[in-house]
């Protein structure tokens, strides 16, 4: 750990984020989410059941049938790690963009991170190969950064439908992580067509079960298994660790927004870590 500390990249990341730091400034007042705020402070993550209703799930399901082929045998839609996936799905799928501009989003995002955040990401993900595993089924961080995530479901999602897992108040800073963070620096980078530059930028920011079961002992992380019905939202900050599974049954499928601070650095579509 020690000898990492004196290179010039691991000051270089320092002073990185210090600066970020330093930019991510929330309002102190309180705010009308505050119930919500203090969980996503204290945990990294919130479940909110019947985000929408049974109704408005059926309508942009409808309309998934309608517009895409992404619950035929055969999507179309880019496959990138597991995953079928839609960029700016609110353009293909208009009824989504409820979803995605959702007041409560935003204003969870500008009290969590800054008034200055940014939404970049609207995306429609399909799980849909049984069996398939793929590097973010280790426990990881997607970036040093916030990425405040939220993921509206449009499917029941049980133990066999690949739920997510979250170790609650992973998101937090703190020596343990610090070492990955560099590590994180160090290797996540493309080439200008989005392909990872190394093997090793694939695995930046994964933690491995002996790190895990360490971790869970000593900072007593406790683990969130995202078992829930349609129409639930699970908001988080991917910052904090979390893994996917693998799907054993059925179809998963979900809307997926994401924010960060504005006019930083972060991976639109393909050259980020894609959902778990």
């Amino acid at each position: 750990m020690f000898p990492a500390l004196i290179q010039k990249e691991t000051l270089s990341f320092l002073a990185e984020k210090t600066k970020y730091q330093a930019k991510c400034r929330p309002p102190l007042l309180q705010a009308v989410n505050q119930p919500y705020l203090e969980d996503l402070r204290r945990d990294g993550m919130i479940v909110i059941p019947d985000f929408v209703s049974p109704e408005t799930v059926q309508e942009i399901l409808q309309e998934v049938q309608r517009n895409t082929d992404l619950l035929t045998d055969q999507p179309s839609a880019p496959f990138k790690l597991a995953n079928y996936v839609i960029e700016e799905a609110n353009v293909v799928l208009p009824s989504t963009e409820s979803f995605f501009e959702h007041p409560l989003l935003s204003e969870l995002a500008r009290n969590y991170i800054s008034q200055n955040v940014i939404l970049y990401r609207k995306q429609i993900s399909l799980k849909a190969h049984i069996g398939l595993e793929n590097p973010v089924h280790f426990f990881h961080f997607d970036h040093w950064q916030h990425r405040l995530k939220a993921r509206l479901f449009l499917t029941d999602v049980t133990r066999e439908n690949a739920p997510l897992i979250y170790l609650k108040g992973s998101h937090k800073s703190g020596f343990w992580k610090l070492q990955k963070e560099i590590e994180f620096y160090k290797y996540y980078k493309f080439d200008d067509h989005g392909n990872y530059l190394t093997d090793a930028a694939q695995y930046a920011g994964h933690f491995f079960l002996p790190e895990i079961l360490e971790l869970k002992n000593k900072l007593g992380f406790e683990e969130y298994i995202g078992t829930v019905k349609a129409g639930t939202a699970i908001i988080f900050d991917a910052k904090g660790l979390h893994r996917g599974t693998t799907l054993e049954k059925g179809k998963r499928l979900f809307l997926s927004s994401a924010f960060n601070l504005e006019g930083w650095s972060y991976n639109p579509g393909k050259w980020e870590k894609i959902e778990s």
